[in-house]
């Protein structure tokens, strides 16, 4: 566990780049429909008075997927401005990021692309 939250910490602060952080700690991030054994529940929504990007994310809570989402945002350069990460006695990961691409909020060909990121649909 310690681990784990040395990697989410370093990933988050910008430090290294992820794919070096995760070989560092002998960690992979699996296939991405490892994650998901139902498809999941995604939201976006933008909130233009706060600049930024709500991502509301709803699934099975297995290991590793806030790794998955953190280091996809990290790669497509978003920063996480804040997040609530939950999971319920279902099991169920119940997710909600704030997100920032240069002080803005995602436009709508950033949000379609990191759907598809999440998926491993490219």
């Amino acid at each position: 566990t310690h681990s784990l939250g040395v990697l989410m910490e370093t990933l988050l602060s910008d430090r290294i780049d992820p794919e070096k952080l995760l070989q560092q700690y002998q960690h992979s991030i699996p296939d991405p429909s490892y994650f998901f054994e139902v498809p999941p529940e995604m939201v976006f929504d933008r909130d233009e008075d706060r600049q930024e990007t709500r991502f509301y994310i709803e699934t099975t809570g297995r290991t590793g997927l806030l790794i998955h989402l953190s280091r996809l945002f990290f790669l497509e350069e978003i920063n996480i401005v804040t997040a609530t990460i939950r999971t319920n006695h279902a099991g169920m990961a119940q997710d909600q990021f704030h997100l920032q691409f240069n002080g803005e909020p995602l436009s709508e060909t950033q949000i379609r692309h990191i759907e598809d990121r999440i998926l491993g649909r490219s």
